[in-house]
Order: structure tokens, then sequence, then C-alpha cells
């Protein structure tokens, strides 16, 4: 099976589940991040958050960056440049979410222009510098990933990587979403971790 296969198959899937039941395993997934060890050290080591605003059909992370931000942690979220990159800026943990957010690209909503970019810190510690909750289509339980062909993650993971950044690569999708492998090329970047509703697959 080819990604676009993949893709027609999954977009398939998330079109018969209900409202109420992303929001129930959304709920499920949020709960991971505060009740396994595992995960819960990994995100709490890093100096940086990366989240995402998600669509009506994707887990809805939003009650966790609301939180990291009530904690005063660094969180960050992707806006698309108009040459097609990807970058993160810094949420402002003094004023309302919706008040940095704007529709952006595919009518996702994306942080302000005039906030603060990731860039990389002049301090190193022991810790990941950043963990990334990375959406997708498709996730394979060989940490592969299949997004929706734009090629942003992979690309941006490419750029962290260049400057010297430690990437925790967090991927959180439904159970629908696994299977054992999906189909990936040199250029797609592989995940750390992946989150279902009832899985956590560590590498």
């Amino acid at each position: 099976m080819d990604k676009q296969s993949i893709r027609r198959e999954i977009r398939a899937k998330l079109k018969t589940l209900s409202s109420d039941e992303i929001a129930r395993k959304s709920t499920e997934i949020n709960l991971q991040f505060e009740n396994n060890m595992k995960l819960q050290e990994t995100f709490q080591k890093a100096e940086n958050l990366a989240f995402y605003m998600p669509l009506s059909n994707e887990v809805d992370v939003t009650p966790l960056l609301l939180d990291s931000l009530r904690n005063g942690r660094n969180c960050y979220l992707p806006r698309v440049i108009d040459d097609g990159r990807m970058e993160f800026f810094k949420l402002d943990n003094s004023v309302s979410l919706e008040s940095q957010l704007e529709s952006g690209c595919y009518g996702i909503l994306e942080p302000l222009l005039s906030l603060e970019q990731l860039k990389k810190p002049f301090c190193y510690s022991d810790f990941a510098d950043i963990a990334i909750i990375v959406p997708g289509l498709a996730f394979g339980r060989d940490f592969t990933r299949v997004g929706k062909g734009k090629g942003y993650y992979d690309r941006f993971f490419e750029k962290l990587d260049l400057e010297g950044f430690k990437v925790s690569k967090i991927a959180v999708c439904f159970d629908c979403q696994l299977f054992d492998s999906v189909p990936h090329d040199e250029y797609d970047k592989k995940v750390d971790i992946i989150v279902t509703e009832s899985q956590l697959i560590v590498i």
C-alpha cells in the first residue's frame, strides 16, 4: 500500500468518528501525558514544548497546551511562512491563547507573526531542547509517519537537526491511525514516541 492509499483509508476512517468520540479519545490521550511516567519524564524535561492547533478530526491537544501555558512552560505553535516553510513561534502565557492566533493556511489557527520565533538557545543542558507534539494521518509501530503530503514537519525536523537541537518527537493519533509500518522514504523522519488512546509506544 502506498502513501496515497494510506491517506485515503485513514481519511475514510476518521470520517466515521463522531465529535463525541474524538473528544473522548483526545481526553484519554491527554491523560497519558499526566499518568504515564515514561511519557511524563520526556515531556517534563524538555526546555521547550511545541504543539499544534487541531482540525476537527485530529487529536485535540489544546487542553495540554493550555495547562502547559498555565504552568509557565515555553510553548510554541507552528505557522506556515510564505515560501512554504513551517516555523514555530513562542506563545505569551500572560495573555489569552485566542488573542495570539489568526486563521492561516488551510483554515488552521496559527500564531501571530509578531511573536518570538523558535531559535537555538545559547545554553545547553542534558535534557531535550524541545519536545514536539507531532500530528499525522498514519503512524507505524516502527515509528514511521505519513503526514498530509506537504512535508512541513519533515523539513522542519531536518532544520532542527542542522541547527543542533535535541528533539523528542511525540506523535499523537487514534488507534485507527496505527499500522505495523507505513510507507516511507529517506526524507521521512521517524518519531520517538507514539501515544494513542490505549497505547504508548516508545523507541
